[in-house]
């Protein structure tokens, strides 16, 4: 005949299965929504709403393996939805269940950058850095801010603070070496907005190609200059053509043909930038290309 504690051992046995049973349907729940929402293409019901999300997770565990809070994931949803506030009221729950790897800051940063809100992406970015400066997702968020200011000395420093808690871990360093490329690119990716017709008696003189840089500095192309001659001749290259200006347009002919167009020159004029640009092909797919004035600036030969 059973004792009373054995009796109480059984049901001890039976509540912590039952408890067990609860938490792996509870996990096995979760993990499938995982799969759901992360592999959209491959299953028969994705998750693409906030909605979706309710539907198909529950609220235990509160974190996935990775130790991310789970209604993170929710809050990136919201924000796609347009729907800011309840989405910052998600992500802050979701510091407090794990505030030590900056997930919550990881996904606003991403958010303000794809908005165009770049001062606020930095701000987030740079904290979820601070907070957790291994995860790569962190990493390449801030180098990418940095990046599209042309910050090339912050990805330096960045890549620096992390480098040495990865000896063989590529991902890093070919993150490092894709963004500082882009660095240098948007430090010379100027757009200039204030383009305007130019007048002969600005256009005649020598210039030389130049790439203008966002802090004012100019590298300077030495060995590629023209020049507007005030008896209506262009030398480019050591050859000589005779010009004409109709419009914003330069238009190019032989010396022993002068009626017969053989060239246009799409010209414009940046006063903010005091650079002349230039399309050879008179073409919008054609790359533009930069002069100034030799006389204005100080050449090294």
């Amino acid at each position: 005949m059973p004792t009373n504690q054995s009796i109480i051992n059984k049901l001890l046995l039976l509540i912590v299965s039952v408890f067990c049973v609860i938490i792996l349907f509870l996990t096995l729940k979760n993990f499938i929504g995982l799969f759901n929402l992360q592999f959209k293409d491959l299953t028969d019901n994705p998750i693409t709403t906030s909605v979706e999300f309710d539907n198909q997770f529950s609220s235990f565990p509160p974190i996935n393996p990775a130790t991310i809070p789970i209604i993170s994931y929710k809050a990136s949803l919201l924000l796609s939805e347009q729907k800011y506030s309840e989405a910052v009221k998600i992500l802050q729950q979701a510091s407090d269940i794990n505030p030590y790897i900056g997930y919550s800051d990881f996904i606003l940063g991403n958010y303000f950058y794809f908005n165009g809100q770049i001062d606020s992406s930095f701000f987030y970015s740079e904290r979820a850095f601070r907070l957790w400066p291994k995860s790569i997702n962190n990493f390449e968020m801030i180098c990418k801010v940095y990046a599209h200011e042309g910050d090339t000395l912050s990805i330096i420093n960045s890549y620096l603070e992390i480098k040495d808690f990865f000896k063989d871990r590529g991902e890093y360093y070919n993150t490092f070496i894709k963004y500082y490329s882009l660095a240098k690119y948007f430090y010379y990716d100027i757009e200039y907005t204030d383009q305007e017709s130019i007048s002969l008696d600005k256009l005649i003189g020598e210039w030389v190609k130049v790439n203008n840089r966002k802090d004012g500095a100019i590298r300077i192309n030495n060995s590629k200059k023209i020049e507007f001659l005030a008896n209506g001749f262009f030398k480019s290259d050591d050859k000589f053509f005779f010009y004409d200006i109709v419009g914003d347009n330069v238009l190019l002919s032989f010396q022993n043909n002068p009626d017969k167009v053989v060239s246009r020159i799409h010209v414009k004029y940046s006063q903010k930038w005091q650079t002349l640009i230039l399309n050879f092909n008179n073409s919008p797919e054609s790359e533009n290309q930069f002069f100034r004035k030799t006389s204005e600036l100080d050449l090294l030969d």
